[in-house]
Order: C-alpha cells, then structure tokens, then sequence
C-alpha cells in the first residue's frame, strides 16, 4: 500500500497491476498458499483471518488506484472474493466485514483515494454525506430498524489500520457491544494485541515479585509494578 507523498507508478503494486487484475489475484494467492504452507496445528483461524485480509487489502489497492473498474471488480467476483459485496455504484463499492465487531458489520469504501478523514476537502464533504446515507440505506435494508453505528477511523491514534478512507456500520442485537468489540473498533486489533502482551508482562512480573517477596518488601513491589505499568 503506497502512503501519501509516495509516487505510485513507481511502486511494485503499481507495476503489478498494470499487467491486469489476474496478474494481482495470481499474486494474492501466492501470499495466501505461503501463508497456509506456514500454519501449525492450531493455527486455522488465525489463518483464515490472514487470507481473508489479502483478499480485503487487494480490493482497497484496486481503489486506491482508481482501477476499480466494473470489469476489475467483475474480475474479482469471478475469483469468489470471500468478502460478500451487497452493494456497487459508480461512487462507492459496500460489503460484509470479513472479520465482524457486530452481527451486522458493512464496509463501504469510495472508489475515489482519500487516504484518511482528515484529509477530506469541502468539495468532498458532499460524497461523505452520501456515504453515510448510504449506510443507512443498507442497514435498514439488512434489518437493523432499532438502530445501528456508524465509525471512520482516522489515523494512527484513531486506530485506522488501512490508509484508503472506509466507513464501518455496525448494527444487531446489542448483545454484541461488548467491551472487546468496542477496544478494537477504537484501537485496531494489532495495538490491542501489543497492549494486550505488554500488560500480560508486567502481570506476570507483578505476580512473581509478591510471591517471591517478604511481608515487608510486598508495599514495595506493588508500587514498583504500578509505575511500571502506568508509565
């Protein structure tokens, strides 16, 4: 994925893709055979989720380059894209998240490269409008009558984890709106996973500093690991 400021038609994605859509879903599925090559038991899930995501980032590098044409995504429904598209217009392309927060979970993704909301200009401003009545379309459409969000990511510290502007509609039973769902809609599944593990260390360490400690070291260990974890 080319970042702003980048030139794309120097880039090995842009030299890919100019030899067509079958010569980047060969390519994808290269990634994906290497992947599944390298699963341990155990291992299936996770899997899944990493090729699902070749599949997810190939279709936003087509709209980043302004090369999703209707015979480009033709070409991608012809090679079962596992993510299932609900919706294509001239202006945006809407499908199931492959990898939900909700019972209902819809990507839209405009066609045009916008990298981030923040970098939207006025002129933009009316497709964003668009796009969230869009999202409202389709997620009455989907059955969510008793309401449903909507979320942009934006940036690093909003937790957007891929750079070509996407909206997310969530809706269903409210079962779903868990403290996990809503971590990592707001931080992304990556840096939820880093904090995840770094947190486990200091409790780990916390854990055997009390056990290995005497009565009178333990106020001692507990206020060491509390500045440890807060800083």
């Amino acid at each position: 994925m080319v970042r702003k400021g980048a030139d794309p038609s120097q880039s090995y994605v842009a030299k890919l893709l100019h030899k067509g859509p079958d010569a980047v879903l060969k390519k994808v599925a290269e990634e994906a055979g290497e992947v599944l090559l390298a699963a341990k038991d155990g291992q299936t899930q996770q899997i899944i989720y990493e090729v699902a995501d070749l599949w997810f980032h190939t279709l936003v590098t087509l709209a980043q380059y302004n090369l999703t044409s209707d015979d480009i995504l033709k070409e991608l429904a012809r090679h079962e894209l596992p993510a299932k598209k609900i919706y294509e217009d001239d202006e945006f392309i809407a499908f199931h998240d492959i990898r939900p927060a909700a019972p209902i979970h819809i990507l839209i993704i405009p066609r045009q490269h916008i990298e981030k909301l923040s970098d939207c200009t006025t002129e933009q401003t009316q497709m964003l409008g668009r796009m969230q009545l869009l999202a409202v379309q389709l997620m009455q459409e989907l059955g969510c009558t008793n309401g449903f969000r909507t979320v942009i990511n934006c940036g690093p510290d909003g937790g957007q984890e891929v750079y070509h502007l996407h909206l997310h509609a969530m809706g269903g039973p409210r079962p779903w709106a868990t403290i996990p769902a809503v971590l990592i809609l707001l931080f992304g599944g990556k840096r939820l996973r880093n904090l995840g593990s770094d947190l486990g260390e200091s409790i780990k360490g916390f854990k055997k500093g009390i056990a290995d400690a005497s009565s009178d070291d333990k106020t001692k260990v507990i206020e060491a690991e509390k500045d440890k974890i807060q800083s």
